[in-house]
């Protein structure tokens, strides 16, 4: 199974949604997890002890991200589509 969880908002909410995620991944460890969030969010939501999580990372049109330009947008799609192709069991939005 595979599973997609989004999480494009703030600083704030990556916090507080850090131990929710964490948990999802330790008690499923035969699940493969993607984790899309900011860059910014980077080592807030590190989970390197766990194999099982794969991460991508993009700036998001939503919440607070006044940086968006055109290769943001353009790298939002490339994503987009690369992760559509993955064909995701679920997916999880935390915004």
């Amino acid at each position: 199974m595979k599973i997609v969880i989004l999480l494009g908002r703030n600083f704030g909410d990556a916090v507080i949604q850090k131990n929710n995620i964490e948990n999802l991944i330790k008690n499923n460890k035969n699940t493969s997890f993607w984790l899309w969030c900011r860059e910014d969010f980077k080592y807030i939501l590190s989970f390197n002890k766990y194999p099982n999580v794969n991460y991508i990372y993009n700036s998001f049109p939503m919440g607070s991200s006044h940086k968006l330009n055109y290769k943001d947008i353009f790298k939002l799609l490339i994503n987009i589509i690369k992760l559509r192709k993955l064909r995701f069991s679920y997916a999880i939005d935390f915004t």
